[in-house]
């Protein structure tokens, strides 16, 4: 008889079709490990409580801060007081929420184990998040180097190769190999170097795009990742884990 919107968009996102479609894809991000870990131990510790699923889910909607999830809670809480499942409410949200992390749900629900399978996902997401936090530590180093050191090729071919080569050229003098080719690289650089900057990022957004959209796309480049030196062996072992404890 009547459909009323409940949760309504504001302002310029009901206008711009495509701004609103960028924000509902950011909100709808796969949570991070440490939202997901916050989620499965407070859950878990409220249903341990005593608490009916329902007022733990309204809880658990006071208590967050992530706006994302806040927002998704709320939605979830009303499908489970309107019957559905924890897992079916949580499986309507797209990538949100790991398809494990769902099964494990659906597992306990169905095993009547739901409070130990929560505070099981919680000790793996928290020992994720604290992988995580190391290796962003441990790359931080070498990141600022790589940066400091483009920043200084950028200004070499840029400002300081330019002028060394109008002193070379009055000198009248032949100059070496190497240098010659320093000197051709910094006018190459200058002439070109906006075009391969604007298509060097159009090129990566296309990438970004194609990935997000591409089951394809998306295996091909897990399996580069999985080949990587270092890396590779680091996100196997962590998928091992993950297998195994949620397994």
């Amino acid at each position: 008889v009547e459909v009323v919107e409940v949760f309504s968009e504001g302002g310029i996102f009901r206008q711009m079709g495509v701004l609103k479609g960028l924000r509902q894809r950011i909100q709808r991000r796969p949570l991070n490990s440490q939202a997901l870990a916050l989620f499965t131990r407070r859950l878990g510790d409220l249903l341990d409580a005593g608490l009916p699923m329902q007022k733990a889910m309204d809880q658990l909607h006071a208590q967050t801060r992530d706006r994302a999830l806040k927002n998704v809670l709320r939605s979830a809480a009303f499908r489970v007081k309107s019957g559905e499942s924890l897992s079916a409410a949580l499986s309507g949200y797209g990538p949100l929420f790991p398809r494990s992390l769902i099964g494990a749900i659906e597992a306990g629900e169905t095993g009547g184990g739901l409070i130990t399978i929560l505070q099981g996902l919680a000790e793996l997401y928290e020992k994720e998040d604290d992988l995580e936090r190391t290796l962003r530590s441990a790359l931080l180093y070498p990141t600022l180097v790589l940066l400091v050191s483009a920043a200084t090729l950028v200004v070499m071919f840029t400002y300081l190769l330019p002028t060394l080569s109008v002193l070379y050229s009055d000198l009248g003098q032949e100059l070496p190999g190497p240098t010659r080719f320093l000197i051709g690289a910094s006018a190459f650089f200058q002439t070109f170097g906006p075009f391969i900057l604007v298509g060097g990022f159009g090129l990566l957004l296309g990438l970004v795009i194609l990935h997000a959209r591409s089951p394809r796309m998306q295996k091909l480049t897990a399996a580069a990742v999985l080949k990587l030196p270092v890396v590779g062996r680091i996100v196997l072992n962590r998928e091992i884990v993950r297998f195994s404890h949620t397994l």
